[in-house]
This record gives C-alpha cells, sequence and structure tokens, in this order.
C-alpha cells in the first residue's frame, strides 16, 4: 500500500467509508451496544490513523479537514447515544427562560415546588425521570447556561429541535477550533498536516458535536488564548483565556505555567485581565456559590469512574478496612494535583510551554476520581502543538470503557481499566523521558513544507 494507491481517486471511498461509521454510530448505536459500538469506533480509528499518515499534501490537508466540518454536520440531527447530559441541558435552559434559577434549585426541589408543566409542558415528569442526576444543584457555567437557554427560547418546546440547536452551538464552536488550528500551527512554523491529529480524530467528534460536550466551547477559547499570546496581543488572550475559565473552570489550572513564560510582571498583568473576565462570566454562578460547592463536593466524593492513582490507590488501602485512611487520602489528591503542577510550573522550559499545559492537564487526569472520555478532549487538542501523542493513543483505549454501560447496574471492568493506564502512562513517560529530543515543542516539529 503507497501513497498514489491511497491518495490517488481511492481517496473519496476512504470519505464514504469514514463518514458512514459516524453515521452508524451515531444514528443506530446505543451505548448499551459495546460490540457494535467498539468495532465501528476502532474501524473509524483505524481509518483515521491511515489518513494522518498518508494525507500530506496541501490539496489533502484541506480536503482532510472539510471532511471533518462535514462529518460534524451530518450527525446534528441524532440524539447523543453515548450520554444523557444533555437532558440536563434542557432542563437547565427551560428553567432560565421561565425564570427560575437553575443554580438555586435541583430538580427535585423543581419537582416538589410543583413547577413542573410549565413552558409548554417541557418541563415535565418525564423529562425530569431522564434526568442523571436529580438531587444535585447544577454545575454548567453561565456560558453554557446562556446557549441552554437561548437553545429553550428558540425551540418552543420541542425537545428534538432543543437538542439540535444545541448541537448546532457546539459545531460552530467546533468549526472555529478547526480553522483556528492551521493558523496556530503556521505561528508556530509547524506543518499542517498535524491539523488532522484533532480534526479528524473520532473521539472529538463523537463526543463533542455527536454527544453534545460543552467542552467544545472550552478549547475554541483556549485556542483563542494561544493564538493571540503568540501574536503578543495579551489583552486579547487574558480575555480569551478569562471565557476559557467561565466555560469549563479547568482552565484555571493552568495559570501558574504563565510565570516562566510571560515573566511576572506580564503574567500579574494576564491574570487580572482574565481573573476579571471570568469574575463576570461566573457571577450568575457565584452568587449561588453554597449550591455549587455542594454539588462538587458531592461529585468528587461520590462518583467514580475509570480513575488511574485514584483506584490504585483504594486498592491498595482497601477501603471497606480503613475507611478513615481512605477518606484522608481522597482529600489529598487535589493537593498532590496542585504539587504537581506546582513543580511542572517550575521545571518546565520555556520553549515547551504547550507541552507543559498539556502535562498539566494529564496531571489533573491523572489524580481524578471519574474520567470520562470527553475529558481527554482538551489533550488531544494541545497533542496537535506539543509534539506528544500518548492522548491520540488514549483517545483509542479510553473508549474501551463503555464497556461499563453493557449492564445497568454499571459495573467496571478492571482488566480495561490497568490496561488502559499501562498503556497510557508508560507510553507518556516514554515520551517525555526516553525522547526529550524528539518530541516537544522546541525540538521535534513537522515543518512547514
Amino acid at each position: 500500500m503507497n501513497k498514489t494507491t491511497i491518495t490517488g481517486n481511492w481517496r473519496f471511498v476512504v470519505y464514504v467509508l469514514f463518514a458512514t461509521l459516524f453515521l452508524l454510530i451515531n444514528y443506530s448505536t446505543q451505548r448499551t451496544d459495546f460490540i457494535q459500538l467498539i468495532s465501528l469506533y476502532c474501524c473509524a480509528f483505524g481509518l483515521y490513523v491511515i489518513i494522518y499518515k498518508y494525507w500530506n499534501t496541501d490539496v489533502l490537508i484541506n480536503e482532510g479537514k472539510w471532511l471533518g466540518i462535514a462529518i460534524r454536520f451530518s450527525i446534528l440531527f441524532s440524539m447523543p447515544n453515548l450520554t444523557d447530559d444533555f437532558y440536563r441541558f434542557i432542563w437547565d435552559g427551560h428553567l432560565t427562560i421561565n425564570h427560575i434559577n437553575p443554580y438555586a434549585y435541583t430538580p427535585d426541589m423543581v419537582k416538589a415546588q410543583n413547577y413542573l408543566g410549565a413552558d409548554n409542558m417541557v418541563l415535565n415528569d418525564s423529562l425530569y425521570q431522564s434526568l442523571n442526576s436529580r438531587p444535585y444543584f447544577t454545575i454548567y457555567p453561565p456560558i453554557s447556561q446562556f446557549l441552554f437557554s437561548v437553545s429553550a427560547h428558540l425551540s418552543g418546546g420541542h425537545l428534538l429541535l432543543n437538542q439540535i440547536i444545541l448541537k448546532l452551538f457546539i459545531f460552530l464552536f467546533e468549526v472555529g477550533s478547526v480553522l483556528l488550528i492551521p493558523k496556530i500551527l503556521q505561528q508556530l512554523r509547524l506543518s499542517s498536516h498535524l491539523q488532522l491529529l484533532y480534526t479528524l480524530n473520532p473521539l472529538v467528534i463523537l463526543e463533542l458535536t455527536g454527544n453534545l460536550h460543552f467542552e467544545a466551547v472550552m478549547i475554541f477559547f483556549l485556542l483563542l488564548a494561544i493564538y493571540f499570546i503568540n501574536k503578543q496581543q495579551l489583552t486579547f488572550s487574558a480575555i480569551a483565556f478569562g471565557f476559557a475559565i467561565g466555560a469549563k473552570l479547568w482552565p484555571i489550572m493552568l495559570m501558574p505555567l504563565l510565570f516562566k513564560k510571560l515573566g511576572f510582571k506580564q503574567t500579574i498583568f494576564y491574570s487580572t485581565i482574565s481573573g476579571l473576565v471570568s469574575v463576570v462570566v461566573l457571577f450568575p454562578m457565584l452568587q449561588q456559590y453554597a449550591n455549587i460547592f455542594s454539588s462538587l463536593n458531592l461529585y468528587f466524593q461520590q462518583f467514580e469512574f475509570n480513575g488511574s492513582v485514584y483506584y490504585l490507590l483504594r486498592w491498595i488501602i482497601n477501603k471497606d478496612e480503613h475507611f478513615e485512611t481512605f477518606e484522608l487520602m481522597r482529600r489529598l489528591l487535589p493537593v498532590f494535583t496542585v504539587v504537581a503542577i506546582s513543580m511542572l510550573s517550575y521545571f518546565y522550559t520555556k520553549d515547551k510551554f504547550i507541552g507543559a499545559l498539556q502535562i498539566t492537564f494529564s496531571i489533573y487526569c491523572l489524580f481524578a476520581t471519574t474520567m470520562h472520555p470527553w475529558y481527554i478532549t482538551p489533550l488531544i487538542m494541545l497533542s496537535v502543538f506539543s509534539g506528544y501523542r500518548y492522548a491520540i493513543v488514549w483517545s483509542l483505549l479510553i473508549y474501551f470503557t463503555y464497556i461499563t454501560y453493557i449492564d445497568i447496574t454499571y459495573p467496571e471492568n478492571y482488566f480495561v481499566v490497568v490496561m488502559e493506564y499501562l498503556v497510557v502512562i508508560g507510553f507518556c513517560l516514554f515520551e517525555v523521558f526516553i525522547l526529550p529530543g524528539r518530541r516537544g515543542e522546541g525540538k521535534f516539529r513537522e515543518e512547514i513544507q
């Protein structure tokens, strides 16, 4: 199989097959159909690798970019099939347009106070029963809440139209990211070929546009911040960074890395601007900080899925026999995360700034008690520029965790989890420490052709 064979007229067969796999996953696969899901996903991932390897001319790269956009558009009209989080998005949006503060009331409280049945019967018992976290206050930031409410208003009470409009918002942010990535690659003097790593990544397409996860909003604003910081336009970059925090909160952990990149004075300026923007954006959420904190605390204390270090420590300590030690360990995990990120911010070299951003997100993922597939989408985006490819490997392996949903009791397959993290952590350590001269921004790069 040579490049001419693949990239001749046969490439259109590859395009059709690649797109068909996404249509089959989104329109005819449920998360309980694990064998079907993982078979189709692995086929899509195989074609993704082939396209990335052989599509290396300007024409083919451009075709790959528009293929990614076209596939995202083609799945706008499918119901999210691998998650039920979107019901909460619809719920929160209709609360807002009915002048009910979604941060002030849990769904159980709304039902108890007889608010159901308002707004053209959207806030009804059927939607209430579809929610997966009825006792909890919402934790979705105001940027997301704004989009929830706009889609609720525009949909006029039609649930299918509501989720299509929500998907359209995600699609538009994703298109913005797809168009921004080549500009940043050009700034860094990296090959435009690298954009295909994100644009055609099956996990990114399925979990963001396909399954309506708002990491897409954060990724867009984070890319915008990187674009402006490369242009030395720190004010615009700080504003974009503030919106990234307002979209998902996670980028707060990246702030310590700025001291080495920008210097002390510029970092203070940058942090002040982005801090003010994020406070303004998050103000409706901060007004109900007690409710938000209670939900976040419950999330970190009760939810467990696909953890790595946490699962290992839980196994060593034996939760049932040493409960107090186990609880202490849970409380120390965020401390370990902060210490590790602080050490990284001190020791990383300035020319590997984006690589440090990726490692920072990875540290958070490593110590998290819950790690869903869509959580690693920022890592996939950053891998485009950093040279580290372990996030791409992870985007294949983490999909095997959907085996959990075969049974309604959601039993985790620990063999899958162990193999996932052994491979990903091993590959990451190999890239970072064994190949220091061939991976990373400063050393390894595909130069612009």
